[in-house]
């Protein structure tokens, strides 16, 4: 912090000809570290204030494991696709979750590919070991399964995944259960 509140001190003196007292600047730094501190307490009180539900559609995994869901949706009409990807344990806390929007004229196949893997980067970064993930696409279960090298656009997400399902632990990849589902925004 105190780097930072130096830097934007010497850009004010540089590109506005008005730089602080060294004091005031470290009296900045202070007050801001403050209430920093001040909002984690009130945001950790509030935290565990909160009860935790498994949501009523969601499927457990095995006890003492975790689940990775994804999700994805299209705007057919901006070329744009949202992905989201949550990281759960067997009581359905959420540890973790994610949403990235990506620009580009994507499929609904290929945002599923997208979501796996990053959800699977996710998991990495945190040091969770995944044993169940969850996609509403048959042709990623069956192109992860599948023997042969993928040979259209997927093809490095796949090799991505592959890499990644080693990474973070034995996955199983399970289809949702009740449809193959990807939201169409308008």
């Amino acid at each position: 912090m105190m780097s930072w509140a130096i830097w934007e001190d010497r850009n004010a003196l540089l590109n506005c000809g008005k730089g602080s007292d060294p004091g005031m600047v470290v009296t900045q730094v202070t007050n801001r570290l403050d209430e920093f501190r001040n909002s984690r307490k009130a945001f950790s009180l509030l935290a565990a204030s909160l009860v935790s539900r498994a949501p009523t559609d969601w499927i457990a995994p095995p006890p003492s494991q975790l689940k990775l869901n994804t999700g994805v949706s299209l705007r057919s009409t901006a070329s744009l696709i949202g992905i989201r990807v949550t990281i759960r344990d067997d009581r359905g806390k959420v540890l973790v979750a994610h949403s990235n929007l990506f620009y580009g004229s994507f499929n609904a196949e290929l945002g599923q590919f997208m979501a796996l893997r990053e959800g699977l980067m996710l998991a990495r970064f945190y040091n969770f070991h995944i044993q169940v993930a969850e996609v509403s696409s048959s042709k990623v279960i069956s192109s992860l399964n599948s023997p042969h090298p993928i040979l259209d656009d997927a093809r490095f997400i796949v090799s991505d995944i592959k890499a990644l399902l080693s990474d973070v632990g034995y996955v199983r990849v399970f289809l949702f259960p009740s449809q193959e589902t990807v939201w169409q925004l308008t």
